[in-house]
C-alpha cells in the first residue's frame, strides 16, 4: 500500500505543477486534463494509480478532499446574487434535481447501456453539476448577475442534495434500506445543516474574541473549521457532511469575514490542489476498454441530458421567475458535470461491481463528465456572445453613498459593478453593501485597465453631494 500511496501523490502533485499551464497554453478546460491524466496514469494504461490498492483510505481521502472543495464553492457565492434568483435555484434542487434523475434513469434503462438497478445508481450521479467547472467558466467570461447566481447557486448547493440521492440509490439497490429514504434524506439534510449551525458559531465566537485575525490566521480558522464541521457532521448523522459544509460556508459568505477576499483566493488555490487530486484518483478507477463499448448509445444517452433533458429542466424551473427566455436558454445549455459526479462514481462503481454493471456505470459517467465539460466549455463563450447573456461593466469612482446607492441600481439592471475609491473606509462599506470595490486611483489608467475598465460599457464618477458626472460609455 506504501508504494501505491507515494505513486498516487507524485502524479497528483506532477497533474496539479504542470496542468493549469498546459490547459492555458493548449486553450482547453483545466477538468480535461484532468480526465486525461487520471485516465492514463490509471490500471487501463500505465498503472501508475491503482485505486484498488489505496483500500480504505481513497474512500476517505476522496470524502473529505470532496467536502472541502464544496466548502470552497459555497464561500464564493455572491449571497445577494442568490436572493434575486432564489426561486429558480430552489426548483432545480428539487424539481430539477427529479426530472433529471427520472428522465436520465430511463434514458440508461431503455436503451440497455445499463441494468435497470445501474440505471437508477447514474440517474442520480447525474444530478449534479459541479462548482469546479461552473466557477471557472463563469469567472472567465463574465455572465451576467442573473446567470451567474443560477449557475453558481445551483453547482454548489445541488452536490450535497445529489449525493445524499446518490447514498439512498446504493444503499437501495445493494441491499435495501434498513429506514425510509422518507426519514433518512431529510433528517441529513436538516441535521447537516444544525450541525453547520454550530461550526458558525464557533468561527464568530474566535473572531469575537480576536476581532482584528491576519489574513493567515483567518484562513486557517476557516479551513480548520470546514473540516470539522464535517468530521462531527459524519460522525453523528453518516451521510450529512456534504451539507453541512455548503450549509457553514454560504452561512459565512452571507456574513462579514475579516479578510475574506484574502480567505477566497488561499481557498482557490488550494482547491486546485484538492480538485486535481480528486479527478485524479476517481477517474483511474475507469476501464478504459468499456468506453468504446458504450458506442454509440452511451454517447447517445449523453448527448439526451445536454440536449433535451437539461433545457427542458431549466425551462419547467424557471416559469414565472424574472430571467429572461435568452438567459433560460443559456442556463439550460450550461451544465457540466463535476466533481461529486466523478468521486461517487468511483465509489459506487466499486460496490456494485461487475455483477451489476458497476465498472459500465463508471464509465458513463466518466464520459458524461467528459463531454459536458469539453463541449460546452468549447461553446459557452460564444453562446454568452450570441444570446447577450455577458455582464455590462460598470466602473465607479467613488465608493461614498452616492456611488453605493447608483451601484446598487446599477448591479439591479444587469451591469458587472466595480467601487473604486482611495478611502478604505468607503471601499469597506461598499464591500459590505455587496458590492465590488477596489482602493485605487481612477486617474491611474493602468489601476483602470486591473478593473476591466477598457471593457466597460459605462463609467461614472461619483459624489456624496448627490451630483454624477458621466466619463464615458
Amino acid at each position: 500500500m506504501e508504494e501505491a500511496v507515494l505513486s498516487a501523490v507524485g502524479i497528483v502533485g506532477l497533474v496539479v505543477a504542470v496542468a493549469y499551464m498546459l490547459a492555458r497554453r493548449l486553450h482547453v478546460p483545466i477538468v480535461v486534463i484532468y480526465l486525461l491524466v487520471g485516465a492514463l496514469a490509471g490500471p487501463s494504461l500505465l498503472g501508475l494509480v491503482d485505486p484498488h490498492e489505496l483500500g480504505e483510505p481513497f474512500h476517505i481521502t476522496l470524502e473529505l478532499l470532496v467536502a472541502l472543495i464544496v466548502f470552497e464553492g459555497a464561500f464564493s457565492i455572491d449571497v445577494a446574487y442568490l436572493r434575486r434568483v432564489g426561486r429558480v435555484v430552489r426548483n432545480l434542487l428539487t424539481v430539477g434535481l427529479a426530472i433529471t434523475f427520472l428522465m436520465a434513469t430511463l434514458l440508461a434503462g431503455l436503451t440497455d447501456v445499463l441494468p435497470w438497478r445501474a440505471a437508477f445508481m447514474f440517474g442520480a450521479l447525474v444530478t449534479v453539476t459541479g462548482p469546479t467547472v461552473i466557477g471557472p467558466l463563469v469567472r472567465s467570461i463574465r455572465l451576467n448577475d442573473h446567470v451567474r447566481a443560477v449557475l453558481l447557486g445551483e453547482g454548489v448547493l445541488i452536490d450535497p442534495v445529489g449525493a445524499l440521492v446518490a447514498i439512498v440509490v446504493l444503499d437501495f439497490t445493494l441491499s435495501g434500506l434498513e429506514t425510509s429514504p422518507l426519514l433518512w434524506a431529510p433528517s441529513r439534510l436538516l441535521g447537516g445543516a444544525a450541525l453547520a449551525l454550530v461550526g458558525f458559531a464557533i468561527v464568530r465566537g474566535v473572531l469575537w474574541l480576536n476581532r482584528e485575525p491576519s489574513s493567515a490566521e483567518t484562513s486557517l480558522l476557516l479551513f480548520g473549521a470546514s473540516i470539522a464541521t464535517f468530521g462531527l457532521a459524519e460522525r453523528v448523522l453518516p451521510g450529512s457532511g456534504l451539507t453541512a459544509v455548503a450549509v457553514l460556508g454560504v452561512s459565512l459568505a452571507a456574513t462579514k469575514i475579516p479578510h475574506a477576499e484574502d480567505v477566497r483566493s488561499f481557498e482557490d488555490d488550494l482547491s486546485r490542489l484538492m480538485i486535481g487530486a480528486v479527478y485524479v484518483l476517481a477517474v483511474a478507477t475507469v476501464d478504459l476498454a468499456l468506453l468504446r463499448q458504450l458506442w454509440p448509445m452511451g454517447f447517445l444517452v449523453v448527448a439526451s441530458l445536454m440536449v433535451l433533458v437539461r433545457p427542458a429542466v431549466v425551462h419547467i424551473c424557471a416559469i414565472r421567475s424574472d430571467l429572461t427566455m435568452r438567459e433560460r436558454t443559456y442556463i439550460g445549455l450550461i451544465g457540466p458535470r463535476g466533481i461529486v459526479a466523478a468521486s461517487l462514481a468511483a465509489v459506487a462503481g466499486e460496490a456494485l461491481g461487475p455483477d451489476q454493471a458497476g465498472p459500465t456505470l463508471t464509465a458513463l459517467v466518466f464520459l458524461t463528465i467528459l463531454l459536458t465539460v469539453a463541449t460546452q466549455s468549447t461553446y459557452a463563450g460564444p453562446l454568452a456572445d450570441w444570446l447577450r447573456v455577458r455582464a455590462m461593466k460598470a466602473v465607479i469612482a467613488g465608493a461614498g453613498r452616492t456611488a453605493r446607492q447608483l451601484g446598487t441600481q446599477l448591479a439591479a439592471g444587469g451591469f458587472d459593478v466595480v467601487l473604486a475609491d482611495l478611502d478604505a473606509q468607503s471601499v469597506a462599506r461598499a464591500r459590505a453593501a455587496g458590492l465590488a470595490a477596489e482602493i485605487g486611483d481612477v486617474t491611474d489608467m493602468r489601476f483602470l485597465a486591473g478593473l476591466g475598465a477598457d471593457r466597460a460599457e459605462l463609467a461614472v464618477g461619483a459624489t456624496d453631494n448627490d451630483q454624477s458626472n458621466l466619463l464615458f460609455c
